[in-house]
């Protein structure tokens, strides 16, 4: 028999170490592995978290600008009261306008309509017993704002912004025989319009002019002499959309 090389015998536990770390370390590796997997399948399995609702300042009232109003943030409505404020365009109190409150009738009555008008403050309050509110409407010379409501509401209560324009419409004719003069010019708050062949003309106002009281219509015309006209926005919103003026001849 050969000798056995005694150096063999003193490498096996060195190859037995660098077996044991290998084999460790495959091992780890398996673990480490199996706990990613099991983190991100829990991680898809989570809904997605909704973004943060953001709320709005308590002073924001929800109102539109053009003359069709939403609900009032005021607090809650008083059964059997319609209340609220009117506002002009820039959010400002609109005092003395008149609002017209139309009901049904009850119990075999005929509708009605209640006025009642705004205060320093641009609000208003009035009693109308149970309920049957259709409509509130509110009107300062040409301007005007409107809602249509549930009549079967307890109360109502809502605010009112009047447009940031409105219109001026009717026609420029001759003093003597009444014929449309084509091409005059007619001017309002700074804007201006010429009439047609018929002398018809359409013009936007902006509705400063009311709140400033500048209640100032000029009228000229080649030929003519000029007419300013100092009438009053008090009259009913349908006579601005109707105007005559006549020019005299020179």
């Amino acid at each position: 028999m050969g000798r056995r090389d005694p150096r063999a015998g003193a490498l096996n536990p060195v190859k037995r170490t660098v077996t044991t770390v290998v084999v460790l370390a495959a091992i780890t590796c398996i673990v480490l592995l199996a706990l990613l997997d099991q983190i991100q399948g829990f991680q898809a399995t989570q809904p997605p978290q909704a973004p943060p609702r953001q709320t709005p300042p308590a002073s924001e009232s929800p109102t539109s600008t053009d003359g069709t109003p939403e609900a009032d943030d005021l607090g809650e409505p008083v059964p059997g009261e319609a209340s609220g404020r009117v506002q002009f365009s820039d959010g400002s109190a609109a005092a003395g306008v008149e609002i017209a409150i139309s009901i049904l009738g009850q119990d075999g009555e005929l509708p009605r309509e209640l006025r009642v008008t705004t205060d320093a403050d641009g609000a208003f309050a009035l009693r109308v017993g149970d309920g049957g509110i259709t409509t509130i409407a509110a009107s300062l010379g040409p301007l005007s704002a409107s809602i249509e409501n549930d009549p079967s509401a307890a109360g109502v209560r809502v605010t009112l912004r009047f447009p940031a324009t409105f219109d001026l419409r009717g026609r420029v004719q001759r003093t003597d025989n009444r014929a449309g003069i084509a091409r005059a010019v007619v001017s309002c708050g700074g804007h201006e319009s010429p009439t047609d062949a018929e002398g018809a003309f359409a013009l936007v106002v902006p509705s400063s002019v009311v709140t400033d009281g500048r209640a100032e219509i000029r009228v000229g015309a080649s030929g003519y002499e000029s007419l300013v006209d100092l009438t009053p926005w008090g009259r009913p919103a349908p006579h601005y959309r109707d105007l005559t003026f006549r020019l005299t001849p020179r």
